[in-house]
């Protein structure tokens, strides 16, 4: 399960580790980040993909939590809808 996250400030420095700062909760269970494909830590202004494992079965709802230095924090939550559309081919 991969999410593209984007961080920008203009008072402080990015210097987190964000596969030490991230946590994916999916109806109870926690999962910390595989991996961190991004901008390195530093600067005002950092993008990248944060990688977990997959989920199975893939859950009703999830929570991912970013939690920074200096109290700064990031908080998002979704449902997921899962399509039972099964799509023929002739």
């Amino acid at each position: 399960m991969d999410f593209e996250v984007t961080l920008e400030t203009h008072t402080q420095n990015l210097g987190d580790d964000l596969t030490k700062s991230a946590l994916l909760i999916a109806e109870g269970t926690k999962l910390i980040p595989l991996d961190w494909k991004g901008a390195a830590p530093g600067g005002h202004h950092r993008k990248g993909l944060l990688r977990f494992k997959a989920i199975i079965p893939q859950p009703g709802s999830i929570e991912l939590q970013i939690r920074l230095q200096r109290r700064l924090s990031a908080q998002l939550q979704m449902g997921i809808e899962i399509s039972d559309r099964v799509t023929q081919q002739d």
